[in-house]
């Protein structure tokens, strides 16, 4: 009772830990049986979620240096290309979508992406106006790259309110990834219950009490429900989704032969490995798609203000 009112000094599962140590007289082995979590959060998750924020704060980065070019770099070029009678590359205009000509106006070569010409005079200073508008005022660009953060940022914390068991799991791969996860703990104080054993109706009302996730705590409670009303436990379990028709089989074989400690544990180091394997393939799927179009911007980038150079010193020589 003193661990689970110390919430904010203990880790979230010590109180569940310290309940399955009490029932089965085993506490260190119920320590070690019940932190998988916590290890697999702290080894994949916080990794991969930096990764993610840097990613997001390179694109944000990435657009003021595009928007600098385009802004400061550009008219530059306008004016050395009129100097030489020469005419920006068709790549480069179809690329920045307005030009400046040498008079101080805008020709719009992609109304698409055209921005509002008092805008543009706010951004060269070609008009008095607000330092804050200049500087907030990024144009379209922009407002895509800020709308595709926001949208990575709440699908990250939809995700993660789902791996903190705030929110059922629903997302079709980490669905699998945040069950594999929290079986494991789950069934290896089974497994401890069953060594010692201790009846596993009682270790999983306490795991169903003092679970941390607020899901796993309503599906668990469901499934003793299910045990009261004469269920086995392991159909329970799959009637609840966290363990599939070929799990329940080789536990209840397992029960029968009395090796259901053992498969149990097996069990339970299959859901971690699986789950470590998911990620993994998660991670290398998803961080690359999303370097991807960084690149290709960059490279168009490239293309796009390096190319009048080659014209010109092709023209020159």
């Amino acid at each position: 009772q003193a661990v689970r009112q110390s919430r904010q000094s203990l880790p979230p599962e010590s109180a569940m830990a310290a309940a399955l140590g009490h029932d089965t007289g085993d506490l260190a082995a119920a320590l070690e049986a019940t932190t998988y979590a916590s290890q697999f959060e702290r080894s994949w998750l916080q990794p991969a979620i930096s990764r993610l924020v840097y990613l997001l704060a390179m694109l944000m980065a990435f657009n003021v240096v595009v928007m600098y070019l385009r802004v400061r770099i550009l008219p530059s070029y306008v004016r050395i290309f009129d100097d030489f009678d020469q005419r920006l590359p068709d790549a480069t205009i179809a690329f920045i979508s307005q030009v400046p000509t040498p008079r101080g106006q805008w020709q719009v070569s992609n109304p698409m992406l055209a921005l509002p010409e008092f805008v543009l005079d706010w951004l060269t200073f070609n008009y008095p106006g607000p330092l804050l508008i200049a500087l907030v005022s990024f144009g379209w660009l922009s407002v895509l790259t800020v709308g595709s953060v926001l949208i990575v940022l709440a699908l990250l914390l939809y995700a993660w309110l789902q791996w903190r068991g705030t929110l059922m799991p629903r997302l079709p791969v980490l669905r699998k990834v945040i069950t594999w996860v929290d079986m494991g703990p789950i069934l290896r104080g089974v497994a401890l219950a069953a060594r010692h054993n201790r009846p596993l109706v009682g270790v999983l009302v306490a795991m169903a009490r003092l679970h941390p996730k607020r899901t796993v705590r309503r599906r668990l409670r469901r499934v003793v429900r299910d045990l009261d009303n004469g269920i086995p436990w392991y159909d329970g379990l799959r009637r609840q989704r966290l363990i599939d028709r070929n799990d329940a089989v080789l536990l209840a074989a397992a029960g029968s032969s009395g090796n259901l400690a053992w498969a149990l544990t097996e069990t339970a180091a299959g859901f971690e490995r699986r789950a470590t394997y998911r990620l993994q393939a998660l991670a290398q799927t998803f961080l690359p798609l999303l370097v991807l179009p960084v690149g290709l911007l960059t490279a168009l980038i490239a293309v796009a203000y390096f190319l009048p150079l080659v014209d010109l010193v092709i023209h020159l020589s």
